[in-house]
């Protein structure tokens, strides 16, 4: 059995077979099979008549033994063969057929041409890699920043700790300050209070000198 596609416009993905009974009677609007060697050409006329009576507007049929592209677009009821198929563009598709080196290549209608399976695959592979490397670099990225935020938190820790450290400086300077002054004040009253002893000291000897005592042999 060949295989096909096809390209319904209700459907949002085309099923593995097309019922054209519970589509309100709407035939897909292109078919696109691959010849296999089991297919006979009565059996593939059949096909085509079929496909011709429900209404297909595009049927194109692709052998890949022979590199050779056949092409049909609706005209009124009939099926009217492509002489052209080089370089043919679906009307309704927007693709375009090429055939090159024996080998079918198909163009969007932006131009690009679509990848095959082995392209495809090896795309993905590549773009899976390519995804990989950027999440390696995203994660080697981000582990760079936690250690430059881990840095810059130990800087900020020891920024604080080292303001914490000249705080304790200045109060305990502060404090010697404080403690120093305080010896000061004491000794200025020790001073003060060893002058005025000497005073009392000075006068009680002027009046035991004034009544005729010498202080000296008091001792």
């Amino acid at each position: 059995m060949p295989w096909w596609r096809l390209v319904v416009p209700r459907a949002p993905a085309a099923p593995s077979s097309y019922l054209q009974w519970r589509e309100e009677g709407i035939a897909p609007q292109v078919v696109f099979e691959v010849l296999s060697p089991g297919n006979t050409k009565y059996e593939m006329v059949e096909k085509l008549g079929f496909y011709e009576r429900y209404g297909v507007e595009e049927y194109y049929l692709w052998d890949p033994d022979s590199g050779r592209l056949q092409g049909w677009m609706r005209e009124g009821a009939d099926l009217a063969p492509v002489f052209q198929m080089e370089g043919h563009q679906s009307s309704r598709l927007g693709v375009r057929f090429e055939v090159r080196a024996g080998k079918l290549e198909l163009y969007g209608p932006d131009g690009s041409r679509f990848l095959s399976y082995v392209e495809l695959k090896r795309k993905m592979e590549w773009e899976r890699r390519r995804a990989e490397q950027e999440r390696q670099r995203a994660l080697v990225a981000e582990q760079a920043a936690e250690r430059e935020k881990w840095q810059a938190d130990e800087e900020r820790r020891r920024a604080d700790e080292e303001r914490r450290r000249a705080l304790v400086a200045e109060q305990a300077a502060e404090r010697e300050k404080w403690q120093a002054e305080q010896e000061r004040q004491r000794a200025l009253v020790a001073e003060k209070s060893v002058d005025r002893e000497r005073e009392r000291a000075d006068l009680l000897a002027e009046r035991l000198r004034q009544v005729g005592i010498d202080p000296h042999d008091l001792h």
